[in-house]
């Protein structure tokens, strides 16, 4: 029988809220990485890019980048999703810091 350990973090950068943790690490047999939905606050819970959402949009993937570097690498990533309720141009800006954060 194989024990797991469970760590809940709040990386640095990131907001800090007592009502959650940003990243769940469950170690065991496999090590498991869970991070909570990133949202376009700074580490203080501000709204970053108020009225732009290509401004917010990276400073999600921002935030994502942080969460999962709190207990993994980026280039381990077996899944992630994303929902976006904007504008049709909004793609094409995002994949270029999409890009740029996955060739990390």
């Amino acid at each position: 029988m194989t024990t797991s350990k469970i760590a809940l973090l709040s990386p640095e950068g990131l907001h800090k809220n007592p009502a959650y943790s940003q990243v769940a690490v469950i170690e065991g047999s496999h090590k498991n990485i869970y991070v909570g939905g990133q949202n376009a606050v700074d580490k203080d819970g501000n709204l970053v890019g108020k009225g732009d959402i290509e401004v917010q949009a990276r400073q999600v993937l921002q935030n994502l980048e942080k969460a999962v570097q709190a207990g993994a690498a980026l280039l381990k990533i077996l899944s992630n999703g994303m929902c976006i309720y904007c504008r049709a141009s909004l793609p094409k800006k995002l994949s270029k810091y999409s890009r740029a954060l996955w060739a990390k």
